[in-house]
């Protein structure tokens, strides 16, 4: 894998106005651009907002003027831009969705293993593929698929070199971090990959606004109190490179070296690469 810098965004996007939320996200494209990145994260549902109930409404097609906006804006900045939509196909299917995008080649994975509430709207994906650009491989996990061990196996058995895990998810500050330190590192270190993780930053649910109104710039009675936020890039040892974990927007940007475990000798304890280890014959 080349050198790569990768930017992660946590953004709180307008609830069904993807063409305002992909000039915002335009604007985080040349900021990366102009601090050297080659890649943008960005999180679950970032360009359309995140919802369940009312998903339909939110929902767009993949070839959305916003989606468009984004890819030809990645072209002129030469970047990778990873984000998440709620997805409508042509029969109407609901997807929670995300795209690896460069202005010339285009990869869309579709959440495969959904939450509780998700399944009752959402159809499942039923394809794991993986993206090519700029001397990588990435895949993507979509917030409750970093659970998914197996998953994550067989993007590496693609090739993946870093796997994007865009969450929408209500956690906040040190509980995110807390969280995120139980599983992300062990995606990281069993697979050999880098990890990107940046959470959505949202309204919280009405039983969640009382308890959430002692969060910094929350105001009680008034503006709803914000959940989410929350950015994680971690290292082929699940050693973290940089995070940011306070509930709100942020930006952040990491150097990944291109060093992995499986382009090292074997023999060196130091270096293993596990997953290359494993004995499938036997599980």
């Amino acid at each position: 894998m080349k050198p790569m810098k990768a930017a992660a965004v946590s953004l709180n996007p307008a609830a069904g106005q993807p063409l305002e939320n992909a000039e915002v996200m335009c604007r985080y494209l040349d900021r990366a651009a102009a601090d050297g990145c080659q890649l943008v994260v960005f999180p679950e549902a970032a360009l359309t907002g995140y919802g369940v109930e009312n998903a339909a409404s939110l929902a767009i097609h993949r070839t959305d003027p916003a989606i468009f906006r984004l890819c030809r804006h990645a072209l002129k900045r030469r970047l990778i831009c990873a984000f998440g939509f709620i997805e409508k196909d042509d029969a109407g299917r609901l997807y929670l969705s995300c795209a690896m995008v460069d202005g010339t080649e285009a990869v869309i994975y579709r959440k495969c293993h959904l939450g509780f509430r998700e399944r009752t709207v959402f159809t499942p994906g039923s394809t794991i593929p993986v993206f090519r650009g700029q001397g990588a491989v990435l895949g993507a996990s979509i917030c409750m698929e970093a659970h998914i061990p197996e998953l994550h196996t067989v993007l590496r058995k693609q090739g993946a070199e870093i796997v994007l895990m865009p969450y929408a998810s209500g956690m906040s500050g040190d509980v995110c971090r807390r969280h995120w330190m139980r599983i992300l590192p062990a995606r990281a270190s069993d697979n050999g990959v880098f990890v990107i993780a940046c959470n959505l930053v949202r309204p919280s649910r009405q039983k969640a606004v009382s308890a959430m109104n002692s969060l910094p710039g929350s105001h009680a009675g008034g503006t709803p109190s914000l959940v989410g936020g929350g950015i994680m890039i971690l290292d082929p040892k699940g050693e973290i490179i940089a995070g940011e974990f306070r509930p709100g927007e942020s930006y952040l940007t990491a150097s990944l070296s291109g060093i992995l475990p499986r382009d090292l000798p074997d023999g060196d304890m130091h270096a293993i690469s596990y997953f290359d280890r494993r004995r499938p014959d036997l599980y």
